[in-house]
């Protein structure tokens, strides 16, 4: 029965304006036929279909059937590619994947590049208000917009939730996303401007007030983002110090994907000396360790962290398989793809999947590693500091922590999801007419966690302290979490 919610839904997503404009310069303006949409259309359904691993994991098959079938009928007459685009975009947030996307090609995001198109300031969502977030835009530090050109703030940002997929049913990641990412969303849903007539308040009490604001260039809006109020200026992906008088050792994990062997065998090395020095130092009983922003990377450098903080060896998954043995529709892979990743991709799912079922190929044993405690394993306090970008590889980590009770979770639930997700090698497509790209994870990965299987499904890990920022820190560029662990949690 819940498949019937899908045409009501879709009547209010994919109503987007239609409307013929011979003349514009605006790339997603252009008009497309049945014919060529509806081509692209079933071929992005037949990739799904056979290749990705979890199209089926929140919704039902008769569900999903439901949902490519009543959305492939909206597509009778001429639209613009915009329209077209978004309901792609549309599938792909129902699947629950935050590995899954849909976006536009190389080519047309570099004709973007010079277009004055963009709404113009930054934006961060913060305690549902959507606020400016650089100290030099044309708005006041901490703006909270009411309406842009009369649509309240709110209902924009609802409207641009699909373009950032998340695991399961987890909702909060999207505004996060949709803020942050906010002229370009823009643009996406309701095309390109000339000007913004934004209303707007100094901050939460006071009166509203109205700017008219200019568009300006993606690349200008790129060069400004360096400007943000939060912006983390420190280019470095780990870093770990001591405070002694408060008894306290600080780890900042950005990233789990290193790019290269050379750079895990140096991130083994940073885990290594770190962890030793924290050993070594008596007056130290607890570790924070900053996973926020982490969007997860190599599996290997998850595990080789927990093994520092566990005391139990452990599984790396529980099971893991992908549905083919060969990339599907390889014609139609990208350009990239097809230069970087498709031998990679092909040596794993051959070398370390074994057929097992009619239809599915899993990771073998000899694959799936065991790994014991490290030497120079952490036995304190450990607290782990999350926000909604967490997902991956990174979300795992915290589940395997929460999951052991190894670790006070203190922030925000994660993007990725607590059970499971899609991970391993992601494959990438270009459909041939529109051009519009889209990829998914090639591997259904079950988490190992032993023990605990009473945490709702489809969501990611949330904290056992849920602590979201607030606006009066955001102003006063104050560390909610950090501050929260400190005062609460060291010093009690």
């Amino acid at each position: 029965m819940r498949s019937l919610l899908f045409i009501p839904i879709l009547a209010t997503v994919l109503s987007l304006s239609s409307c013929k404009n011979f003349f514009s310069k605006d790339l997603l303006d252009k008009e497309l036929s049945p014919r060529e949409m509806k081509d692209d259309y079933d071929l992005y359904r037949n990739i799904l279909e056979k290749a990705h691993p979890g199209l089926y994991e929140y919704h039902s098959k008769f569900e999903i059937t439901n949902l490519f079938d009543s959305i492939r009928e909206t597509i009778t007459q001429d639209i613009s590619k915009r329209e077209f685009y978004n309901k792609l975009v549309y599938i792909a947030d129902r699947i629950g994947c935050t590995h899954t996307a849909v976006y536009l090609s190389d080519a047309d995001n570099r004709n973007l590049d010079t277009k004055r198109f963009f709404f113009p300031l930054n934006l961060i969502y913060i305690e549902n208000k959507l606020c400016v977030n650089a100290s030099v835009d044309d708005l006041p530090l901490g703006s909270i917009i009411v309406s842009i050109n009369g649509m309240p703030a709110d209902s924009m940002l609802e409207q641009m939730l699909s373009y950032h997929t998340t695991d399961g049913f987890i909702t909060k990641p999207k505004y996060k996303m949709a803020a942050e990412n906010f002229a370009y969303n823009y643009y996406l849903r309701f095309g390109s401007n000339d000007r913004f007539e934004v209303q707007y308040k100094n901050n939460a009490s006071a009166s509203i007030q109205t700017a008219e604001l200019n568009a300006i260039t993606y690349k200008r809006l790129l060069e400004k983002s360096a400007h943000q109020f939060y912006y983390d200026a420190n280019d470095y992906d780990y870093d770990f110090n001591v405070n002694d008088s408060l008894g306290v050792a600080f780890m900042t994990i950005r990233t789990l994907d290193f790019s290269s062997n050379s750079r895990d065998k140096v991130f083994n090395n940073f885990m290594n000396n770190s962890f030793r020095l924290l050993n070594s130092n008596l007056s130290i009983n607890n570790l924070i360790i900053d996973l926020r922003e982490n969007n997860g990377g190599n599996y290997k450098n998850c595990f080789l962290l927990y093994s520092y903080l566990t005391d139990k060896k452990f599984k790396e998954f529980d099971t893991a398989w992908v549905k083919f043995n060969s990339v599907p529709y390889a014609n139609y892979t990208s350009d990239n793809f097809r230069s970087g990743e498709w031998d990679e991709v092909e040596e794993i799912i051959n070398q370390d999947f074994k057929k097992d079922s009619a239809s599915l190929h899993y990771l073998t044993p000899d694959k799936n590693e065991w790994w014991q405690p490290n030497k120079n394993r952490f036995t304190g306090n450990v607290f782990l500091v999350t926000n909604s970008s967490v997902s991956s590889a990174a979300a795992y980590l915290a589940a395997l922590l929460y999951n052991e009770g190894r670790a006070t979770i203190v922030g925000e639930e994660t993007e990725g999801g607590y059970y499971r997700h899609n991970g391993f090698h992601l494959l990438e497509y270009e459909l041939p007419n529109t051009k519009i790209g889209f990829s998914f994870s090639i591997a259904n990965v079950k988490h190992a966690l032993p023990g605990k299987f009473n945490e709702p499904v489809g969501r990611g890990v949330i904290p056992n302290r849920i602590v979201p920022s607030t606006y009066k820190d955001f102003l006063e560029n104050n560390d909610t979490q950090l501050q929260y662990i400190i005062d609460s949690l060291v010093k009690k």
